[in-house]
C-alpha cells in the first residue's frame, strides 16, 4: 500500500507542518523629550524660565518592537518645578521643535547666546504664551495655592 505523500508525488520532507505566531499589541508609554523649547512664566513656582517640549504618544508593536506611533500630543513642562504643564498644538509644536533644536545647538556651542535670543524673539507663537493659571487664592490670607489642594498651605482654610 502506498503512503499518502508518495501517492500524490509529494516528497516526505514537504509534508512538514510549520507553525508560528505573531505577538501584536499596543501601549501608552511613549514619551520623547525634545529639551528646552520656550521661556514662559510658571503659575506654579512663579518663575520665568525654560520649559521643555515633550511628546506623549501611543504605539503599536510586533514582538515588542514599536512599529507605528499614533495619538501624538505635545506638552510644555516647567523645567524649574516640573509640576506645571500644558498642551500645545500645530504651529506652536513646529515652532517649539525649532526652538528646542536651537537650545541644543547653543548647548553644543554651535550658535551664540545672541543668536539663541534672536530665534526665541522671532517665534511669535511661543513668545507671548502664558501657562494656564492652575491656582486659587485663599479668601482668608490671599495666599496662592495649587488647584490640586483644597486646604490653604498658609493658614489651613478649607474650600470644601
Amino acid at each position: 500500500m502506498a503512503r499518502f505523500g508518495k501517492s500524490f508525488g509529494i516528497e516526505e520532507s514537504s509534508r512538514r507542518c510549520y507553525m508560528f505566531f505573531i505577538v501584536f499589541g499596543w501601549d501608552k508609554r511613549g514619551v520623547k523629550n525634545y529639551g528646552s523649547a520656550a521661556i514662559v512664566k510658571c503659575s506654579g513656582c512663579f518663575e520665568t524660565g525654560e520649559w521643555s517640549l515633550q511628546e506623549v504618544y501611543d504605539y503599536a508593536h510586533i514582538f515588542f518592537i514599536p512599529i507605528t506611533k499614533y495619538n501624538n500630543r505635545y506638552f510644555l513642562i516647567c523645567n524649574n518645578c516640573g509640576r506645571n504643564s500644558f498642551e500645545i498644538y500645530d504651529d506652536q509644536v513646529k515652532v517649539a521643535k525649532k526652538t528646542a533644536k536651537a537650545f541644543k545647538s547653543f548647548g553644543k556651542g554651535k550658535i551664540s547666546q545672541n543668536d539663541l535670543y534672536h530665534i526665541i524673539e522671532k517665534n511669535k507663537e511661543l513668545r507671548n504664551i502664558e501657562a494656564p493659571d492652575d491656582s486659587w487664592e485663599c479668601p482668608e490670607c490671599t495666599y496662592s495655592n495649587l488647584n490640586s489642594t483644597y486646604k490653604c498651605k498658609q493658614c489651613g482654610y478649607s474650600i470644601m
